[in-house]
Order: C-alpha cells, then sequence, then structure tokens
C-alpha cells in the first residue's frame, strides 16, 4: 500500500482501541491518494499480538468493494508505468 500510493497512506484517526488478549481492536479512519485519485474510509484493524509484536493484522474496511477497487486500480496504473 506505501508502495502503490507514494506513502500517502495514513491512517488519520483513531476513534478507541480494545484489546482481548491476544487480540487487539482498532477503529480507524484513513485516507490514502494514488494516481489523482483518493480515498477515506473507516474501518476495524485486528491484530494478534505476540511478545509484544504484532504476529497478524486483520483489516476490515466500511466499503470493502470500494476499497478493492482503488487498489486494484492504483497497481494497473503503477505497472503501465514500469
Amino acid at each position: 500500500m506505501s508502495q502503490l500510493s507514494g506513502g500517502t497512506f495514513a491512517i488519520d484517526q483513531i476513534d478507541y482501541i480494545t484489546e482481548n488478549d491476544p487480540l487487539v481492536a482498532a477503529a480507524v479512519a484513513f485516507e490514502v491518494f494514488a494516481f489523482d485519485k483518493s480515498m477515506r474510509m473507516r474501518g476495524i484493524d485486528l491484530y494478534r499480538v505476540e511478545n509484544d509484536k504484532i504476529q497478524e493484522v486483520w483489516l476490515f474496511s466500511e466499503h470493502i468493494d470500494e476499497e478493492d477497487a482503488f487498489w486494484t486500480e492504483a497497481l494497473r496504473l503503477s505497472n503501465q508505468q514500469k
């Protein structure tokens, strides 16, 4: 994501974080710009933490089809530039 967005992907809002060992859930909002397009979305990020390190991550976006379309198009445009 970082490479496709030129480093513009940012979680810019965290509504809450809660944990139930070994899982941590965060309600977030993020924004990203890529190839003259932008997207802002909310979601839930779920992390499995072990020994103070994130071992696994699951991302649940508010509008997954919209997010998938955004990243698919960004990847297509990135490949055209190569």
